[in-house]
């Protein structure tokens, strides 16, 4: 017969070891509750690990730990919210839709997931608004977890848009003009589609300003493809995005091609003669745009007292700040296609360094002393022709000498805007758009002034957008000087600007020409 084997002893320190033998076996089976007999009939089993810690550490030095697999969750429709009893009391006495029950059961769609809920209330909103049932007022009497019934079936979440299918597409839509033109378009025409290369920013103002009512595009007007999706469903494209001399005629040629008419806050090159039957508008801002329409306003207002206007002055500027794409059409506004500097409208045609610049001059309604530089602009020759003036004189003011000396010497558009910023630095902004026209009848005097100029120009493109959806502009592609209402869209400026027309300033004349013709 086998020996038993003995049981170890445990190091110095521990409990001792148990009692060997038939009498200490005999104990542990009493002690079990097991029966006598069996237990004596089977071999002892040997006695377990007395270091369980020491033999776990060293086994979790050999092998990874396991991985638990991830239970499967049951889908959202078939689980139940679950709220706190005070959140729950809260709901019953104000009936608000909770931020967790809507999270849960009302997922945005995936190109909306930024914008906040503005879908018809959920369906647990009639669960909440009503008294709880027994089961929960005495679940929160216990201070167990609430267990709101079943709700109903699930609704659809409608679109936010019920005014109909029109599209407005704004191009540079969270710039300086796009963001406030599309604020003065929400609302009014139809949806509004807001789109540039940053996408994040246009979520952004989508989300923030227009409360979520909009669609945001992340577009680059360079893009002929992401430019034609953004143009594509679109009733009417709003081009605010610049600077001009760049995009040209890139973004209306996608809008025609894409069926949609066309709006420009600026482009004066006029160099589209087919729009497939759509409408297009140019030159719909303040410079070019106003700057056109308020000079045949005053010739207007000046035929019925007898005799053509015979010459007309125009001073344009204040103090404002310059945005990147204001600076580049800055610089580059030298260029022939773009106008001509020191130059005069006389006897017809375009006459070269006609006029000087002005120095520390006063002028009407602009405070202080100002620099008047002159320049012949394609839309002052337009307007000049067409109203057959037999002189016109066009200056661009400026308060200070900073900016200008800046664009004869920056190498960038950036490094303008920061000079112009510069020059604001601690003082008020201002913008005044000063127009005389002198003839038969005398001197008339129209102005118009304004603290935000780039706020007039969304004025005037939001007023030419809202003209062309509503059929007030014939087919085909025009200048904004040309087919706009000058009174309706003075009307429109009245919270933007304001407007006078008087007949008590004095002429004003500037002009000293440099040389005689054919003088050395």
């Amino acid at each position: 017969m086998r020996a038993r084997p003995r049981h170890a002893r445990l190091p110095q320190g521990g409990p001792g070891p148990r009692p060997a033998g038939r009498a200490g076996h005999l104990a542990r089976t009493r002690r079990r509750g097991r029966h006598r007999g069996a237990r004596l009939l089977r071999r002892p089993r040997p006695r377990r690990d007395r270091q369980p810690l020491r033999r776990a550490v060293r086994h979790s030095a050999r092998r990874p730990p396991r991985r638990r697999r991830p239970r499967p969750r049951p889908p959202a429709r078939a689980r139940r919210p679950r709220l706190p009893g005070l959140q729950a009391e809260l709901h019953r006495r104000h009936p608000l839709r909770p931020r967790a029950v809507r999270g849960r059961h009302h997922l945005p769609a995936p190109e909306r997931r930024h914008q906040p809920r503005t879908d018809p209330p959920g369906r647990h909103d009639g669960v909440l608004a009503g008294p709880l049932p027994r089961t929960a007022r005495r679940a929160r009497r216990r201070g167990r977890p609430l267990h709101l019934p079943r709700p109903g079936p699930r609704r659809r979440s409608r679109p936010t848009d019920h005014r109909g299918d029109a599209v407005i597409g704004v191009l540079g839509g969270y710039g300086t003009v796009g963001a406030t033109t599309a604020l003065l378009l929400t609302g009014r025409a139809g949806n509004v589609r807001i789109g540039g290369r940053d996408g994040a920013a246009a979520r952004k103002f989508v989300a923030d300003a227009l409360d979520g009512d909009g669609e945001a595009w992340q577009v680059d007007a360079f893009d002929p493809d992401g430019l034609a999706r953004f143009c594509r469903g679109c009733r009417i494209v709003v081009n605010c995005a610049g600077p001009s001399y760049l995009l040209r005629d890139r973004v209306a040629r996608a809008a025609f091609a894409a069926g949609a008419d066309y709006v420009d806050a600026a482009g004066d090159a006029a160099a589209l003669s087919a729009t497939g039957g759509r409408t297009g508008v140019i030159s719909a801002g303040m410079l070019p745009g106003l700057t056109g329409l308020l000079p045949r306003h005053l010739a207007a207002l000046a035929s019925p007292h007898g005799g053509p206007a015979e010459r007309l002055d125009v001073y344009t500027g204040g103090l404002d700040r310059l945005t990147p794409a204001a600076a580049g059409d800055f610089l580059l506004a030298g260029q022939e296609e773009q106008g001509a500097a020191l130059a005069g409208w006389r006897d017809g045609g375009k006459v070269a360094r006609a006029l000087t610049p002005a120095h520390d001059v006063e002028l009407p309604y602009f405070p202080g002393p100002v620099t008047a530089y002159p320049y012949l602009s394609v839309e002052a020759e337009r307007v000049a022709a067409e109203l057959g003036l037999a002189e016109a004189r066009w200056y661009n003011v400026m308060t200070g000498d900073r900016v200008l000396a800046g664009a004869s010497t920056a190498t960038s558009a950036a490094e303008l805007a920061r000079i112009a910023e510069l020059e604001l630095a601690g003082r008020t902004p201002y913008y005044v758009l000063l127009f005389q026209l002198t003839g038969a009848h005398g001197t008339s005097t129209l102005v118009v002034r304004t603290a935000d100029s780039y706020a007039l120009t969304a004025a005037v493109t939001a007023h030419a957008a809202r003209a062309v959806l509503a059929g007030d502009v014939p087919a085909g592609l025009h200048h904004a000087d040309a087919v706009l209402d000058p009174v309706r869209v003075l009307a429109d400026l009245e919270g933007v600007a304001t407007a006078e027309i008087t007949d008590a300033v004095a002429p004003i004349d500037l002009a000293a020409p440099a040389f005689e013709e054919g003088a050395l």
